[in-house]
């Protein structure tokens, strides 16, 4: 006579037996999860490191094209200095002295100086127009030679450049 556990046995064999199928087939996919995981790591980790340099990359460019702006912009307000000492000559040969010049966001401190006087061995004037343009953190300094004839009051730029700061 068969044991009762032998009885439950055969009757629940099927059961168990697709229930090892299942732990080996479980098993299997575990293991082939294992194997891909360093390989997302890896990946995940190489889009970071690109992600990461191309924000660095767009930051630094922006930041560039910025102060190039910036640049341009105290440039700009350097020689419209200039351009604002010319007519203060224009008008008063006698004019000298400094004084500030906004021009839109930036601005310019210009600085006007008798070289020679009429009285002078030349039978002009000579100034000297430093003009310092300033944009948030970017200056240009642009000096100009402007002569002045007494007599016929014809006033001339005689050069104008940029100056290092």
């Amino acid at each position: 006579m068969p044991s009762a556990k032998s009885k439950f046995i055969s009757k629940y064999r099927n059961i168990i037996m697709s229930l090892f199928r299942y732990i080996k087939i479980t098993k299997y996919r575990v293991e082939r999860g294992v194997a891909v995981l360093p390989l997302v790591i890896i990946s995940s980790f190489i889009i970071l490191v690109i992600g990461t340099a191309v924000a660095f990359v767009t930051f630094f460019e922006n930041q560039s094209a910025f102060s190039a702006r910036k640049a341009g912009e105290a440039l700009v307000a350097a020689q419209a200095g200039v351009n604002d000492a010319l007519q203060k000559i224009v008008y008063n040969r006698a004019y000298s002295g400094s004084y500030d010049l906004t021009v839109n966001s930036a601005s310019s401190t210009v600085t006007v100086s008798k070289d020679v006087d009429c009285a002078g061995a030349f039978m002009g004037k000579t100034f000297t127009v430093n003009s310092l343009g300033s944009a948030q953190n970017r200056q240009r300094k642009i000096r100009a030679v402007i002569s002045a004839d007494c007599d016929s009051g014809q006033v001339a730029v005689v050069s104008m450049r940029e100056i290092e700061i």
